[in-house]
C-alpha cells in the first residue's frame, strides 16, 4: 500500500518499526519498502535498505535488486545501478533485460554514450542466442560499429565502477 501510494516515508519505516510490534521484518516488508523508495525517487535510501537487507542475513531477491536498479536509474546513478547488477550476479541472479535496460537509460542520461555503446555490444554479443525474444530483439542492431565486444563482467570491474 504504501508502494503504490509513494508513502515511501512511511515504508522506510516499517522494517524498522516492526520488532517493537512483535514481528520480524522479512523479504516481503524490505522489498515494498525498497519499491517505495524507488517510486519516490529516493535511490539513496533504497540502497541503505539493501545493506539493511544483508545485515538482517534477508536474501534480497530479483525484485528488491530491480527496484534499487530503477532506483538508481530514476536518481541518475548508473555507477550505483551497475553495482547493485554486480550484487545481484554475485548472488547468482541473472538481471533481466529491463534491469539492463535502466542501466542504459541512466547511461544515456548522463551523456555516456560511448559507455552505452560499449555495454549494448556486449549484451547483445551474451545474449545472441537468447530464448528473451523482447531483449534478443531490443539487442539485435545495439553496439557501436567497429568496435570490440565487451564482457559485462569487465565493464562492472571498470574504474569508478
Amino acid at each position: 500500500a504504501c508502494e503504490k501510494g509513494s508513502q515511501w516515508q512511511m515504508a522506510l519505516s516499517l522494517p524498522a518499526r516492526m520488532p517493537a510490534a512483535g514481528l520480524a521484518p522479512d523479504l516481503i516488508s524490505f522489498n515494498a519498502a525498497v519499491s517505495a523508495c524507488e517510486k519516490g525517487g529516493q535511490w539513496q535510501l533504497a540502497l541503505s535498505l539493501m545493506s539493511d537487507m544483508s545485515a538482517k542475513r534477508i536474501l534480497p531477491d530479483a525484485i528488491s535488486y530491480g527496484a534499487a536498479i530503477s532506483a538508481c536509474e530514476k536518481g541518475g546513478q548508473w555507477q550505483d545501478a551497475l553495482g547493485v547488477i554486480a550484487a545481484m550476479q554475485e548472488a547468482q541472479l541473472e538481471p533481466s533485460g529491463i534491469m539492463w535496460g535502466n542501466v542504459l537509460s541512466g547511461m544515456a542520461k548522463a551523456g555516456c554514450s560511448g559507455s552505452v555503446a560499449e555495454v549494448l555490444e556486449a549484451l547483445r554479443v551474451e545474449w545472441a542466442g537468447s530464448s528473451d525474444m523482447a531483449t534478443t530483439a531490443a539487442l539485435t542492431d545495439a553496439g557501436a560499429e567497429g568496435s570490440s565486444p565487451l564482457q559485462p563482467q569487465v565493464l562492472l570491474q571498470a574504474p569508478g565502477v
